[in-house]
């Protein structure tokens, strides 16, 4: 597991799938530190991810830009605690067709954010859990409704 790096706007995380925690100061995006995001695909990518970094090193295009966006979304999930005390927690998930509850609540009983609220959405802050507890989070029945609601959009 990797420490977090904490700044103005609280602690950011990147969760793959299998649970690992990679630092970051922020979320890089296709806009914002698209650098970043190939670097963390040369580090942890497939064999396939990695290809198309070093083809767009050396040749940079959008369309080979959008592909790498396109792994990159669907290889973790991006967490952002808010607040000095983690009052919230927001985890933004673009790949739906995995099922990250088990991800999600691994991450939270390892920091034992218990008074926190808890978001989850995708990329286009499409909310599929709003200020849920803490407990609500945690509860195994719930799989099944997170599950749904992102299978459903």
């Amino acid at each position: 597991m990797i420490t977090i790096c904490e700044n103005y706007m609280g602690n950011a995380y990147l969760l793959d799938k299998d649970g690992n925690e990679y630092d970051v100061l922020n979320h890089p995006t296709d806009s914002f530190e698209f650098e970043s995001v190939l670097y963390l695909l040369d580090e942890y990518g497939s064999n396939y991810a990695k290809k198309l970094c070093a083809k767009y090193k050396s040749s940079p295009n959008d369309d080979l830009k959008e592909k790498i966006i396109d792994i990159y979304n669907n290889m973790f999930c991006k967490v952002r605690v808010w607040g000095a005390l983690a009052e919230e927690i927001t985890f933004r998930i673009e790949s739906t067709g995995f099922n990250w509850y088990k991800v999600i609540t691994g991450f939270l009983l390892r920091h034992s954010y218990k008074r926190s609220l808890i978001t989850v959405e995708n990329n286009r802050h499409k909310v599929y859990w709003k200020n849920v507890s803490f407990d609500y989070a945690i509860n195994p029945e719930n799989e099944v409704v997170l599950e749904k609601l992102m299978r459903k959009h």
